[in-house]
């Protein structure tokens, strides 16, 4: 029998002890937060880096910066939308796991690219930066005079 689920991710998914230790990921405000968090990482691609001694390897992001998160896969991973919002609020603005590579938008039907951060390394440090999350639409976009889908007075 097929499954149903349109946003099936078996990948694997790791997370740095460091990451799971630090005061940001203890903070994190729930489970939805840590779900969105881990399918994040589960999207990621790695790739190792030469020279590195297997019991300490290290790795590099191939697709960072290309991650998309849609609100249709949140909502089958049982996240309601008003939920969804809050989260990546939490995880761009206040904890600094995840940034936004490129807004999308509704208009031109293109969804935001997402990348994984390493800020939250000085979550809680006057070190920290905290980054506002982007919002709204392209300059010559919308219903200001002027611009495209305005119709004129």
């Amino acid at each position: 029998m097929k499954s149903k689920r349109k946003y099936r991710n078996r990948s694997f998914c790791m997370l740095e002890a460091e990451l799971i230790e630090s005061k940001a990921f203890m903070e994190l405000s729930g489970k939805a937060a840590m779900l969105t968090l881990i399918r994040f990482h589960q999207k990621l691609r790695r790739k190792k880096v030469k020279g590195s001694k297997r019991h300490l390897r290290s790795y590099d992001y191939t697709n960072n910066g290309e991650l998309i998160f849609t609100y249709g896969e949140a909502k089958e991973l049982g996240i309601k939308e008003s939920a969804f919002h809050r989260v990546l609020r939490e995880l761009v603005e206040d904890k600094g796991f995840i940034d936004i590579a490129e807004l999308g938008n509704w208009y031109e039907r293109k969804p935001t690219l997402y990348a994984i951060s390493r800020r939250w390394r000085d979550y809680g440090t006057n070190q920290y930066k905290y980054k506002k999350m982007e919002r709204g639409l392209p300059p010559g976009i919308g219903f200001k005079k002027g611009n495209i889908g305005r119709k004129p007075l």
